[in-house]
């Protein structure tokens, strides 16, 4: 449950940022959030991975997968997110 609790916090870190960036329509377009972890976080790498791969691959956002990155300390933080721009530019005009 912990897990969950974060994985939506992170989700929906990345959709304020990129409605603040590029707008909500391209929410679809993101297809990475790479997500550090830290050794001494207190997260269960296998839950959290699975809880945002289940947030990322729905609406608003599609098809997302995370990307869990271990590093020391106890660090959680969004690292990145990639945007797949091409093809959402062509999905919101058809």
């Amino acid at each position: 449950m912990h897990e969950l609790a974060l994985a939506n916090e992170i989700c929906a870190i990345v959709e304020r940022t990129v409605e603040a960036e590029h707008g909500g329509r391209m929410l679809t377009a993101v297809t990475v959030v790479a997500v550090e972890v830290g050794v001494r976080s207190n997260v269960e790498p296998d839950n959290l991975q699975f809880c945002l791969d289940a947030l990322l691959s729905t609406p608003p956002f599609g098809r997302g997968v995370a990307q869990l990155i271990s590093v020391a300390g106890d660090d959680l933080r969004v690292a990145w997110f990639e945007l797949d721009e091409e093809n959402a530019l062509h999905e919101v005009a058809s």
